[in-house]
């Protein structure tokens, strides 16, 4: 960014983690996903889960469809599969 500052980075991550802090601090545009790990059993907390993450692909998707990102850059696998199976579906819709 400091050599490029035209450049426009947004940053997507959880309201829990520690990126919720940082990453605001430096100046970058920071968004959330509502997810969260899944139970190893079958739980009402694992539905509520489920929930979360089919919201989360629909936000993700409004998020790369608003923002038309040039590059994509994961940090965590959950993060990177989403967002570049995303990334891929929208660079044969245009």
């Amino acid at each position: 960014m400091k050599q490029n500052p035209d450049a426009q980075v947004l940053y997507v991550g959880t309201e829990r983690g520690l990126e919720a802090t940082l990453v605001p601090k430096e100046g970058i545009e920071f968004t959330t996903l509502p997810v969260q790990g899944l139970q190893r059993k079958l739980s009402f907390g694992t539905l509520v889960t489920l929930g979360k993450t089919a919201f989360s692909l629909v936000k993700a998707n409004a998020i790369i469809s608003n923002f038309k990102p040039d590059v994509v850059i994961g940090t965590v696998v959950m993060f990177v599969v989403l967002f570049l199976w995303l990334q891929h579906c929208a660079i044969f819709q245009r």
